[in-house]
């Protein structure tokens, strides 16, 4: 709405000889609105506009205008590289997903697939997992497939 009414104010402010007046009316919302024409249902308010002369616009030297180009060069090209680097650091982000994802994925298959599953003790000693604890790791495994796969 605010573009609108800004757009209209500047074709108004710069195209005078065009205009043929401009009016300010509130809706029934309490809308303010302006237009080209008043509206048959509203009371409108012609508005008087002033146009003032546009300041001559200063010539940029040569020596200027180059370095104007270079600045806007310079920046265009670290816009680039910045662009390039958050694309490569988005592709290795998502590498890295999908790897997770794969091994989140086979970790759960091969917990559903398994006899038994089992810890290793400090001596090394194998520690087969109780109903609940397999129950825990497999929830644990979904957990990360959902994280990293989703």
């Amino acid at each position: 709405m605010h573009l609108r009414l800004t757009l209209l104010l500047m074709s108004v402010c710069l195209a005078p000889a065009f205009a043929a007046g401009v009016y300010k009316w509130v809706d029934e919302q309490g809308q303010v609105h302006f237009g080209e024409r008043p509206p048959a249902r509203a009371q409108a308010q012609e508005l008087q506009l002033k146009v003032l002369p546009a300041a001559p616009a200063a010539t940029p030297t040569e020596a200027e205008r180059r370095d104007n180009e270079q600045r806007l060069l310079r920046a265009f090209e670290e816009e680039r590289e910045l662009k390039k680097a958050q694309e490569e650091q988005s592709r290795k982000e998502q590498a890295q997903r999908e790897r997770n994802c794969i091994l989140a994925r086979d970790r759960l298959r091969r917990y559903r697939s398994a006899g038994s599953l089992y810890n290793l003790d400090q001596q090394g000693n194998r520690v087969t997992l109780g109903e609940n604890e397999r129950a825990a790791a497999e929830q644990r495994a979904e957990q990360d497939v959902a994280r990293w796969c989703d």
